[in-house]
């Protein structure tokens, strides 16, 4: 199997929130001493999906990155991938993780959307485009995922829509 040439998207970085410098040198040591322990997940372009903390200290540690090459039907799925397999791994405050997992929501309704469309069969009348995927099932869905309410979740897109930004500070600091 051909090398691939490892790249960093940087959509897929502002999915998430940076890994804080104190997390990121723990890491670096770890794989310093320790070696890479759990390989960086791409996709089949060579396009970082799991791993892009890891992929930057093996770099700057001159170690080679082991990886696994994992492959998606949809690039909403890449996309939900990505925010999943990262929310529950970092230590992030619940508003931090709420905040993360905003982009799931829409995801979320995408992909009804998709299932739905997928199943009607040729002379079906479309759907009411309001009805895919509602919010409000979107909402429960992405809750169940990252451990929080469906009504903490809507407390919280309340407060990043209309709360000032030194309080939207303060909650993801866990203040």
């Amino acid at each position: 199997m051909l090398a691939l040439k490892l790249k960093i998207r940087e959509e897929y970085l502002r999915l998430l929130p940076p890994l804080p410098p104190a997390e990121y040198e723990a890491l670096k040591e770890s794989i310093r001493v320790n070696g890479l322990l759990n390989p960086i997940v791409v996709n089949p372009k060579g396009v970082i999906l799991d791993g892009v903390h890891r992929y930057r200290a093996c770099m700057e540690l001159g170690i080679e990155p082991k990886y696994v090459i994992k492959k998606f039907n949809d690039p909403l799925e890449e996309k939900r991938f990505i925010i999943e397999s990262n929310l529950m791994r970092r230590q992030l405050t619940k508003f931090q993780r709420i905040e993360a997992a905003l982009p799931l929501i829409e995801i979320e309704r995408e992909l009804a959307k998709k299932r739905k469309l997928s199943t009607l069969k040729k002379g079906d009348e479309l759907p009411d485009p309001q009805k895919f995927g509602e919010r409000g099932e979107a909402l429960e869905l992405v809750a169940k995922k990252i451990g929080v309410s469906h009504e903490t979740i809507r407390q919280a897109l309340w407060l990043i829509e209309n709360a000032p930004k030194e309080e939207l500070d303060k909650l993801c600091r866990g203040e």
